[in-house]
């Protein structure tokens, strides 16, 4: 299985859009989609958890403090 490392900050439109558009363009490759929020706002966050619900996130982490690209994909990686 291939592991898929999104990092994300606020912009929750593109965010979605970003999400669904990998779904879309990827039927049929076994994935796992981790993303790793870098402390967005209660928006991005709100349609993080819409999306996992949606069965569209395999691993969601939300971090309180923005790790930034460097230390946020380790922490991704890890999972």
């Amino acid at each position: 299985m291939i592991s898929i490392l999104m990092l994300t900050y606020n912009a929750p439109e593109f965010v979605r859009h970003s999400i669904e558009t990998l779904r879309e363009h990827t039927k049929g490759i076994d994935y796992e989609l981790i993303v790793l929020d870098n402390a967005s706002g209660e928006r991005t966050r709100r349609e993080l958890l819409k999306l996992q619900k949606r069965g569209m996130i395999e691993k969601l982490i939300f971090e309180k403090n923005n790790t930034f690209f460097a230390k946020g994909n380790n922490t991704a990686a890890k999972l």
